[in-house]
């Protein structure tokens, strides 16, 4: 669904930005995983507190988010979290024990929940990192294929129906004969009309706006935003 869109905009790969995101996240994990004492201490301080929030701190839900976190702590790698699991180890965080107590309660206090926070906190930097690295990649190879598959279009003399857009768009931004195609365009068509205009993308806008926009000449758009079907209109 990405092909054919040359408006997508490519985000940046930095290799060592993710590399030190990575790190700054195992050097806040080593702590948990280190220090056995300071775990089995703050899990079973958050077992035996009072006061908290039912809606999020049932004993059965305490229990789970302590499994989770012993679990991950047997293991000598950098956890590798899903966002459920994010979700749930962010409730042994000191900063949401302190909103999940009822009113007349204070929330228990230890060294292991300030530490899930400073890991939490470097988990979720990395992971927008990875993330946008990831997203770089796919479209810097999509861009690839792209190119290629236009190519091989004109080597074997065929055409698609993206190519009529994205041929049409190159045509009117070409600085020597680009104002002539959208002169004649707009001597053609007095008037454009376009139906269901919250599914027209940057490129037809784009021809749009230099065939017709530019020319002087009305334009009327009708269309419905709640009705979008593409991707670009989130």
């Amino acid at each position: 669904p990405y092909l054919s869109k040359p408006y997508l905009r490519t985000p940046s790969i930095d290799s060592a930005a993710l590399l030190a995101a990575r790190e700054a996240a195992a050097a806040a994990w080593a702590p948990l995983q280190a220090d056995s004492a300071t775990l089995v201490e703050g899990c079973a301080l958050l077992l035996a507190a009072e006061g908290l929030k039912q809606t999020s701190y049932k004993p059965a839900q305490c229990q789970r988010y302590v499994r989770l976190l012993q679990m991950l702590a047997a293991d000598a790698s950098l956890p590798q979290l899903s966002s459920a699991q994010a979700k749930d180890l962010a409730r042994l965080g000191q900063s949401q024990l302190d909103k999940g107590v009822n009113k007349g309660h204070s929330a228990p206090q230890h060294r292991l929940f300030a530490l899930v926070d400073g890991w939490l906190a470097a988990w979720d930097s990395y992971s927008r990192q990875l993330a946008q690295n990831i997203a770089g990649l796919k479209l810097a190879m999509i861009g690839w294929i792209d190119q290629h598959a236009v190519a091989q279009r004109r080597a074997t003399r065929s055409r698609g129906f993206d190519d009529l857009l994205t041929d049409l768009a190159s045509a009117l931004d070409d600085p020597e004969h680009g104002a002539r195609l959208a002169a004649r365009i707009a001597a053609d068509f007095a008037i454009a009309l376009i139906d269901e205009f919250q599914d027209t993308d940057p490129l037809q806008y784009r021809i749009f706006r230099r065939a017709f926009v530019q020319q002087a000449r009305p334009v009327f758009m009708v269309g419905d935003p709640k009705q979008a079907i593409y991707s670009f209109r989130g």
